[in-house]
């Protein structure tokens, strides 16, 4: 070969660009088929989803105090969760979004406050004010997904079930000590 490079043999071009425009055309193909499917599924107002639960008429509950879990737990129709049976049980009735429902509090000698809420979609109503949600995303309460969140006050776990949700909160307890009680909760404190 002679040294002044003219009878090298020319490289391969390389074929980025062309990879790099498939993978841009595939990009685009794949947003406007996601998007469409978005327009198409917008209400006729535009105002975006609406999630169409069948919703069941609920029995409202008899609004008051009850001396223990078995007694509120005959005036629902939704499984409560509790730390044991000997607790205060308030229960009351709420309008949510124009559907009645049932808001329930344990509140147990430990100091622990397990609320829980039905139908699932009223769960708002048991956000405490002041927490922040922690960044765990494997906890369990007996076999359902929950979320720990703390603020200046204490913790609580925010859990649902498929008819009800539920806040169990420790006043004054740090994360640690609600994931605690939270774990020592099993199918035996389903009532």
């Amino acid at each position: 070969m002679a040294e002044d490079g003219k009878n090298r043999k020319p490289r391969a071009k390389r074929r980025y660009p062309a990879y790099a425009a498939a993978a841009l055309l595939i990009l685009i193909l794949c947003a406007a088929i996601y998007f469409s499917g978005v327009l198409m599924d917008r209400d006729d107002d535009g105002s975006g989803f609406e999630v169409e639960a069948v919703r069941e008429a609920l029995t409202p509950v008899q609004p008051g105090v009850y001396e223990n879990v078995a007694a509120v737990r005959a005036a629902v129709d939704f499984p409560l969760i509790a730390l044991d049976e000997s607790c205060v049980a308030q229960a009351d009735n709420f309008d949510w979004q124009g559907t009645q429902a049932r808001l329930v509090t344990l509140r147990f000698s430990s100091g622990i406050v397990i609320t829980a809420v039905s139908p699932c979609e009223a769960a708002p109503l048991l956000k405490r004010s002041g927490m922040t949600l922690a960044g765990n995303t494997d906890l369990k309460v007996v076999t359902m997904d929950a979320a720990l969140a703390m603020g200046p006050d204490g913790a609580c776990l925010y859990f649902s079930s498929g008819q009800a949700a539920y806040c169990l909160y420790g006043p004054g307890m740090t994360g640690d000590q609600v994931l605690s009680a939270g774990a020592s909760l099993t199918g035996r404190n389903v009532y």
